[in-house]
C-alpha cells in the first residue's frame, strides 16, 4: 500500500515538473504578444500627438502674421491720434494769438482757422473711416481694450474740435460788438463815414442785428442823404422786425422818402 502511494506520489510529481515549461513558455508568448500591442499603440498615439503639433505650428504661425499685421495698422492709427493732437494744440494756440492779435490780423487769421478747423473735420472723418475698418478685424483679438481707448480718444478730439467751432463763433460775436461799439462812437461824435465803415463791417459778423441795421438807416436818411441806401437798411430792419416798436416811425419815413422823391422827379 504505502509503495503504491509513493509511486502515486512520484508519478505526480514528475507530470507537473514535465508541464511546467509548457506553461511558462505560453504566459512569455501572451506577455511579448500584449507588449507589442502596447509599443503600437504608443507608436500610433506618439503619430497622432506629431501631427497635432504640427497643426499647432502652422495655426500659431498664421496667428502671429495676423497679430504683426494688426499691430502695424494700430501703429499707424496711434501716428495719426498723435498727430490729430499735435494739430488740435496748434489750433488752440492759434486762437489764443488770435484773441491777442490786432483787428486787422484777426480777419485774417479768422478765415485761416475757419479752413483749418474744416480740415480737421475732414480728418476726423477720416480717422473714423480707419477705425472702422480697424474694428472689422478686432473680434475675438487680444487689442480689443485698445481699440476702445481709441474709440474714446477719437471721440475727445471731435469734443475739442465742437469746442474750438464755438468758440470760434463767440469770436465772430465779440468781434462785431467791438465794430459796432466804434460806429457807435464815431457816430457821436459826428464822423458819419467812419460810423458807416463801423457799422458794415459789425453786420457781416452780425447778420441779423437790427440796431446796426437801423443806425445805417439813420445815418444815410438823415447824414449822408442818401435815400436809396437808406431805404434799403429800412427795409432790412423792418424784414427783421416787423411788428417793433420803432415800426410804424420807419413805415412812416419810408412814405415821407417815397414822397419827397416823388417831388423832386
Amino acid at each position: 500500500m504505502k509503495k503504491k502511494t509513493v509511486m502515486l506520489v512520484s508519478l505526480f510529481i514528475g507530470v507537473c515538473l514535465i508541464s511546467l515549461p509548457i506553461l511558462d513558455k505560453s504566459a512569455l508568448a501572451e506577455e511579448k504578444t500584449g507588449i507589442t500591442l502596447e509599443e503600437t499603440t504608443v507608436q500610433d498615439a506618439l503619430k497622432r500627438t506629431l501631427k497635432e503639433k504640427a497643426v499647432l505650428l502652422r495655426e500659431n504661425s498664421v496667428l502671429k502674421s495676423e497679430i504683426d499685421k494688426l499691430n502695424s495698422r494700430i501703429n499707424i492709427y496711434l501716428s495719426r491720434i498723435k498727430e490729430l493732437s499735435g494739430k488740435t494744440v496748434s489750433l488752440q494756440k492759434e486762437l489764443s494769438r488770435l484773441k491777442d492779435s490786432s483787428m486787422k490780423d484777426k480777419e485774417e487769421m479768422k478765415a485761416s482757422l475757419s479752413d483749418t478747423i474744416q480740415k480737421l473735420t475732414q480728418e476726423n472723418q477720416q480717422l473714423k473711416d480707419f477705425l472702422s475698418s480697424v474694428q472689422e478685424e478686432r473680434e475675438d483679438n487680444q487689442y480689443f481694450m485698445l481699440w476702445q481707448k481709441a474709440e474714446t480718444t477719437l471721440q475727445a478730439a471731435k469734443e475739442k474740435v465742437k469746442d474750438l467751432s464755438q468758440k470760434y463763433e463767440d469770436l465772430k460775436g465779440d468781434t462785431g460788438k467791438v465794430h459796432y461799439n466804434l460806429g457807435n462812437f464815431f457816430f457821436k461824435s459826428g464822423q458819419y463815414e467812419q460810423a458807416l465803415s463801423e457799422y458794415k463791417i459789425a453786420l457781416r459778423y452780425l447778420p441779423n442785428d437790427t440796431d446796426i441795421c437801423y443806425n445805417l438807416a439813420v445815418i444815410y436818411d438823415y447824414y449822408i442823404k442818401d435815400a436809396e441806401k437808406a431805404k434799403f437798411y429800412y427795409s432790412k430792419y423792418l424784414g427783421k422786425t416787423p411788428r417793433s416798436k420803432d415800426s410804424l416811425a420807419v413805415k412812416s419815413r419810408l412814405i415821407e422818402n417815397d414822397f419827397k422823391s416823388k417831388l423832386v422827379e
